[in-house]
Parts: structure tokens; C-alpha cells; sequence
């Protein structure tokens, strides 16, 4: 009897060392403290009409049409604007699509209305105008995001059909008005044919050639906008990493593009690094950080260099905040 008491344990004991350890995910940000960005408040209170202004030149129409509230429910607006890529990328606010490609952004903002202390969303068919300072629209799309369970973005493009055209009313007046952006053509042409003129350049100044094609965003949504345009990678690759020190259960990985103001994040488990299709593109570098007893380590790769290899070997070491944030310098 005895005997097959510890049969029966031994095994037990085996059958307990063979089950793989379960570690949890838990996401964090490493860089959220170098970010200085600010989020600016604005008191709408009952306010019909009103144009946001952001002090790095965002200009957001606000109507209270827009959203469901009754007449005398006060609204708040947030914004956040960020030009700038260490914003964007101190956020963790990375830049692929829905589709896995890769973007490079000139741009992001987020953009809240709140009543009683709870979010607004857009009423059905209204929209949101918005206008990004120094003609960032230009070779760009815009795209709103997707977010996960653990707030990382896919971004989708929001199609631009329409824009803001100056157009005359007859007698000195102009009325800035939304049209389709294939209707252009024709505006203009009316224009001129209304203020009696042959050219724009014999018509100036009285015809205003006000165009906010490259300047205005028009969207059915709130929240994160993003700036972007598409970036061909040279290849895409797949590729596992072996961690050097296991003890180090959860790791923010960075893919950082060299002259882009581009990349991509991801939170993993160091039993789960194997990568697929990144887009790798000019000099590719993935940077890697993990705590362990309130300490940070880290390691960083050239992809470029290990184009044919399935196999990465991971050496974190130990490191300091500046340290880590010299990492990132592009």
C-alpha cells in the first residue's frame, strides 16, 4: 500500500513539473513619463457654435447640433495635439493599420467632447470639421483608430470626400462652404464666371481662392486622428527571440525605422516572441524592456543584420531610465 502511495505521488510530481507555467500579460508603458504633451480643456457651456483653436493651430468647429444633449446640458472639450513623433511615441500611440501596414505620421490628435462627465459621441450623419495647421494633409490620409483590450491602435483610414471651398454669394459676399472634393473644379470655374473675372491671377484679390483641401479633415468619429501617409517596407520578416533571462516575464517590444517617424509596439510574454511579417524597412531596430525587482533592462537589435535568421538571442541588461531613452533617439 505503501508502495503505491508513492507511485502515485511521484507520478503526481512529474505529471506537475511538465504543466507549462501560465504568465499573465501585463501591459506597461516604459516611456509614458517622458511624455510632456498637455491636454487642453475648453468650456463650451451651452454654447451654439464655437471654434476650438489649439495652441499648435488646430482648429476644430464646434456644434452643439452635433450631439444628442438637451438645450441646457453644459459641454466640455479635450484636445491633444501632438507634432510631435516623441509625443506620439512616448504614448505608445504606434503607426500600423488594420492591414499591417506600415505608416509614417506626420501627426496625431485626440479629440473628446463631454457632458457630465461622460464621453459625446457624434449624432448620426453629423461631422466633425477639423483643420490641421501647415498643410499636413498634403501627400497625407487621415485615420481613425481601433483600439484593443489593452488601448494599443490599429489604424483605419477615414476617406475624405469632401472639403471646405470659399464660394461668392454675389456682392461681396463669400460663404465658406462644405462640397464634395470632386466638385472643386466646377467652384472654381462658378467663381470666376460670378465675379465676372477670366483667371484667378486677374481676379485676385477679389476672388479669395480660399482651398482647404490640404488643410481640413472631415470625420464621423472622435477620439484618436491620425496624420499619415503609407510606407512601402523593403520586406516584411518572421523571426523568434530567445529571451536571456526568463525571470523577466513581461516585455514591451518596439520596432524603430530609422529616418521615419515610424513604429511599431507590442506587449508580449517572453514565452511569446515569435514576430510575423514585420515590415522591415531603411535601418530596422527592435528595442526591448522588462522589470524585474523595480529594475528596468533592456536590448536592442539591427533587424538589417539578421535579414536570413529565425533565431534572435536576447541579452538584456540592466539599465537606467536615461539609458533606455537614448535608445530611442532616431
Amino acid at each position: 500500500m505503501r508502495k503505491t502511495f508513492l507511485l502515485v505521488l511521484t507520478f503526481t510530481m512529474i505529471l506537475t513539473s511538465c504543466e507549462k507555467r501560465t504568465i499573465k500579460l501585463i501591459p506597461k508603458n516604459h516611456l509614458l513619463e517622458f511624455d510632456k504633451s498637455e491636454i487642453q480643456f475648453y468650456d463650451l457651456d451651452t454654447l451654439d457654435n464655437f471654434e476650438i483653436i489649439g495652441k499648435k493651430g488646430t482648429k476644430i468647429q464646434f456644434n452643439r447640433k452635433n450631439f444628442h444633449v438637451t438645450k441646457h446640458e453644459k459641454i466640455t472639450a479635450e484636445l491633444t495635439e501632438l507634432y510631435d513623433f516623441n509625443e506620439i511615441l512616448f504614448k505608445n500611440i504606434h503607426t500600423l493599420t488594420d492591414k499591417n501596414e506600415l505608416l509614417e505620421t506626420s501627426g496625431v490628435i485626440k479629440i473628446e467632447f463631454k457632458s457630465n462627465n461622460k464621453k459625446l459621441k457624434l449624432a448620426e450623419d453629423s461631422k466633425l470639421i477639423v483643420e490641421f495647421p501647415n498643410n499636413l494633409l498634403e501627400n497625407n490620409n487621415l485615420y481613425t483608430a481601433k483600439l484593443n483590450q489593452f488601448n494599443q491602435v490599429k489604424w483605419s483610414e477615414e476617406k475624405q470626400v469632401d472639403t471646405l471651398f470659399d464660394i461668392t454669394r454675389g456682392e461681396g459676399i463669400w460663404m465658406m462652404t462644405l462640397i464634395p472634393k470632386d466638385s472643386v473644379p466646377y467652384y472654381k470655374e462658378y467663381n470666376l464666371k460670378a465675379t465676372g473675372y477670366q483667371t484667378i491671377q486677374e481676379a485676385w484679390p477679389e476672388y479669395k481662392v480660399i482651398e482647404k483641401i490640404n488643410s481640413i479633415g472631415i470625420f464621423k468619429k472622435l477620439g484618436l486622428i491620425n496624420i499619415d501617409k503609407i510606407i512601402n517596407p523593403d520586406y516584411n520578416s518572421t523571426f523568434e527571440i530567445i529571451s536571456n533571462n526568463k525571470k523577466i516575464e513581461n516585455l514591451s517590444v518596439y520596432f524603430i525605422y530609422e529616418h521615419l517617424n515610424s513604429f511599431i509596439s507590442d506587449y508580449r510574454t517572453f514565452d511569446n516572441l515569435i514576430f510575423k511579417n514585420i515590415p522591415i524597412k531603411n535601418s530596422t531596430r527592435i528595442l526591448i524592456i522588462g522589470e524585474y525587482k523595480n529594475s528596468l533592462f533592456a536590448d536592442y537589435i539591427v533587424l538589417n543584420k539578421i535579414k536570413n535568421t529565425t533565431k534572435v538571442k536576447l541579452n538584456l541588461r540592466k539599465m537606467t531610465k536615461g539609458e533606455i531613452k537614448k535608445m530611442f533617439k532616431n
